[in-house]
């Protein structure tokens, strides 16, 4: 009893006196499994009531600015309110319309399977309705801010509004173009099948436009991030003065990385036909794996993670001091690890020519060594290692000790040993 009481919700607690409700500003009734009802108070400005499975009608109480009642599966209308600023009725299943409400400044009406328009509000700033496969077309709306159009398979234009500062419109297949909008500052338009260009914007902070698979060309546009992935057709990457992160995975035809100073983050990674990394100062993060041309890490002070597994071609990883991630996996050419005071995380199996470095470089290993040839090499490996120690002045009496690999107990059943997992080598 005391936890179905805890549970009930304001209204429900009045048990039918709504009068002790009166006065009130704002009502918060969330997920409330009981409310069937919501009675008319006046002078209520706020009311939040979402998430209430027996809720079926809100009334029309007239001076309420914010109405919440989302997640209310049994809704099926939401009543024409003056004064309304903020109406959010997102995934009300049984919803079919939107009232047309002067003055409303956002609307959420997402996941709201059977709308099939948004009535066109002069005053709508913020609109949300992805996830609406009824929608075919969105108002032109002067004043709008922000548009989410997500996952609408019936849409097949976006309008033009000069004053739009954020756009998305990600997994839309009936969309063919975007217009070019001047103010437009974020800008998301992946998965979008039937995408063919991107409109020359002038300054946006943010352009998504990954699995665009007719894309072939990106604009020059003043960007901070770049998220061009899985675009089969793209073929370069233009030269942006400040961008900051470049996302171009899984670009087949990609054969450059454009030089631009001041990128932190380089993925370039399954990109088959790349051949080069230019040398990019500032950089700090950058994945190149399984790039099968690639033959060089350019030597970029200041990286600390450096991902490049599945590059047959490359044969030495620069010395950068201050690199704590390194993946190097199955590069067969490669000869040697750098000696770095920290790596933080190594990973380096897979690579059949590979000498490893003294003890000290190594702070957390994975090695994993599955090739018969290191079982042929076992002595010539132990005796460079032992060469290792003497210099370092490391104890070799100690060191088969300091190999923390579980049971196993030597250097021969180390290098013997198809798996070696979490080698920690103590300094």
């Amino acid at each position: 009893m005391e936890n179905e009481k805890e549970r009930m919700c304001v209204i429900c607690e009045c048990n039918g006196d709504y009068q002790r409700l009166r006065g009130r500003q704002e009502i918060i009734c969330n997920s409330c499994p009981g409310l069937t009802e919501v009675p008319y108070i006046e002078g209520l400005q706020s009311l939040i009531c979402g998430k209430c499975p027996l809720l079926t009608e809100i009334p029309h109480i007239e001076g309420l600015e914010r109405l919440d009642c989302n997640n209310c599966p049994g809704l099926t209308e939401v009543l024409h309110i003056e004064g309304l600023r903020s109406l959010n009725c997102h995934n009300c299943p049984l919803l079919t319309q939107i009232p047309h409400v002067e003055g409303l400044r956002v609307l959420d009406c997402r996941d709201c399977p059977k709308l099939t328009q948004i009535p066109p509000i002069e005053s709508l700033e913020w609109l949300y309705c992805g996830n609406c496969p009824g929608l075919t077309e969105i108002p032109h709306i002067e004043s709008l801010e922000w548009l989410d159009c997500n996952n609408c398979p019936g849409l097949t234009e976006i309008p033009h509004i000069g004053g739009l500062g954020r756009l998305v419109c990600n997994n839309c297949p009936g969309l063919t173009e975007i217009p070019h909008i001047e103010d437009l500052k974020e800008f998301t338009c992946a998965d979008c099948p039937g995408l063919i260009e991107i409109p020359h914007i002038e300054d946006s902070k943010e352009l998504r436009c990954s699995n665009c698979p007719k894309l072939t060309h990106i604009p020059h546009i003043k960007l901070r991030e770049l998220y061009c992935r899985d675009c089969p057709l793209l073929t370069q990457i233009p030269h942006i003065k400040g961008l900051r992160v470049l996302d171009c995975r899984d670009c087949p035809k990609l054969t450059q990385i454009p030089h631009i100073e001041g990128m932190a983050r380089l993925n370039c990674r399954d990109c088959p036909l790349l051949t080069h990394i230019p040398h990019i100062e500032g950089l700090r993060e950058l994945d190149c794996r399984n790039c099968p041309l690639l033959t060089h890490i350019p030597h970029i002070e200041g990286l600390r993670k450096l991902r490049c597994c599945n590059c047959p071609g490359l044969a030495e990883i620069p010395h950068i001091e201050g690199l704590q991630v390194l993946n190097c996996v199955n590069c067969p050419g490669l000869i040697e690890i750098p000696h770095i005071e920290v790596f933080y995380d190594l990973h380096c199996y897979d690579c059949s020519c590979l000498i490893f470095g003294p003890p000290d470089a190594l702070r957390q290993v994975n090695l994993q060594k599955n090739l018969q040839r290191v079982r042929k090499r076992l002595r010539d490996i132990i005796c460079t290692l032992q060469v290792f120690c003497e210099e370092q002045q490391f104890p070799i009496h100690e060191f088969p000790d300091s190999l923390q690999v579980g049971t196993l107990k030597t250097l021969e059943q180390v290098f013997g040993t198809t798996v070696l997992q979490r080698c920690m080598i103590q300094q």
